[in-house]
């Protein structure tokens, strides 16, 4: 069964928060999948590795360019 949504305001914020927990979530298994494939469990563990730096500001880099841009197209939605 499909429902469509109509796309307001609060819809669009409801789907745009579940997509980012969705995104989020993925991001974090796919380190753990790689954490336990490469037995790299100091990455995580010692806080001095720069490498846990390395992998895991891109991501967080990238998903906060994703939400400016979710909310720049919401902005636009609301001011036509």
């Amino acid at each position: 069964m499909v429902v469509f949504l109509p796309i307001n305001k609060l819809n669009f914020g409801i789907l745009s928060t579940f997509l980012i927990l969705f995104l989020f979530f993925q991001v974090l298994f796919m380190a753990h999948s790689f954490v336990v494939r490469h037995n790299f469990i100091t990455l995580f563990i010692y806080k001095d590795d720069r490498t846990t730096q390395k992998l895991l500001f891109p991501l967080i880099f990238f998903l906060q360019i994703f939400v400016l841009l979710l909310q720049s197209s919401s902005i636009k939605r609301d001011n036509v």
